[in-house]
């Protein structure tokens, strides 16, 4: 009887734990690491090898984006994976106007296998809100 108290509160305080996990990651809103904007900036005039993926709209990506960006609608990424797919292991930096639809994108990436996901700190209201450079 002892051992089934302490298996179930073993159990118990697993399942505790996991759903707390899943809390912080939902509360954060990704998995993801983030990338700041200066760093972000850093990194467009640095390296030539990062992809910039905006999971935004085609509307909401012609009113303004990231320099350098590249639309796949959050909906479209997994049918259009190919299109990226030489990305898999370089700087991918995922971004939407505030967050949801970027993580969602990168649950997808990171099921495909892409091993370098960044979310952009604040997605495209923060970068707009801080007066970052637009590519229209």
């Amino acid at each position: 009887m002892r051992n089934r108290i302490a298996l179930f509160v073993a159990v118990a305080a697993l399942l505790a734990g996991i759903a707390v996990y899943g809390l912080t990651l939902q509360a954060s809103g990704s998995a993801t690491p983030s990338i700041s904007q200066e760093e972000l900036l850093e990194l467009i005039d640095t390296e030539d090898e990062i992809l910039i993926l905006d999971v935004r709209t085609q509307q909401e990506f012609n009113g303004g984006r990231v320099p350098g960006a590249v639309l796949i609608p959050h909906a479209e990424v997994m049918n259009r994976i190919e299109e990226i797919i030489d990305f898999m292991d370089k700087p991918v930096v995922v971004y939407c106007e505030a967050g949801g639809r970027a993580g969602r994108a990168e649950n997808d990436l990171r099921a495909a296998g892409f091993t370098n996901l960044l979310h952009l700190d604040g997605d495209m209201r923060a970068w707009k809100a801080n007066s970052r450079p637009l590519e229209k």
